[in-house]
């Protein structure tokens, strides 16, 4: 019942419980993340998440996407992928074992970002879709 306190409603907690173990997760992530990749290209390649997030929203919401969204989500994925492509390019002044060492530390922190990014998407759609299911009742 909504008059419950959440800590005695042990259902109602377990379904906070799984978004906020994900952001811990995508939280503890970014330390990692930060390890292998420079914060501007983090940060860029972060831009992706709006990609992954409406993406999952339109098919667990089963919404289509207007024309102009659509538009909007594809000139963000040719600037993010633009963006990472520029970033991978090779200064010809590094010795080669020091670029194959970066780029291959980059290329784990690009994947790990990607994974980060689809938990933080899964942990956003899912708080929303909790939240609609409640009719965004509080717990008291």
């Amino acid at each position: 019942p909504p008059s419950t306190p959440l800590l005695l409603a042990p259902r109602r907690l377990a379904v906070y419980a799984v978004p906020a173990l994900l952001f811990a997760i995508d939280n503890n992530l970014a330390f990692v993340i930060l390890q292998r990749l420079d914060a501007a290209t983090l940060a860029v390649l972060w831009q992706s998440k709006v990609i992954v997030v409406s993406t999952l929203y339109f098919v667990v919401f089963r919404k289509r996407p207007r024309a102009a969204q659509r538009v909007a989500l594809l000139l963000l994925a040719v600037g993010v992928v633009s963006t990472k492509l520029t970033a991978l390019e090779c200064a010809p002044s590094r010795a080669l074992h020091q670029h194959v060492a970066a780029h291959h530390a980059s290329l784990v922190g690009v994947a790990l970002t990607f994974v980060a990014l689809f938990i933080s998407s899964i942990a956003d759609v899912y708080t929303e879709l909790v939240y609609k299911r409640l009719g965004g009742r509080r717990a008291r």
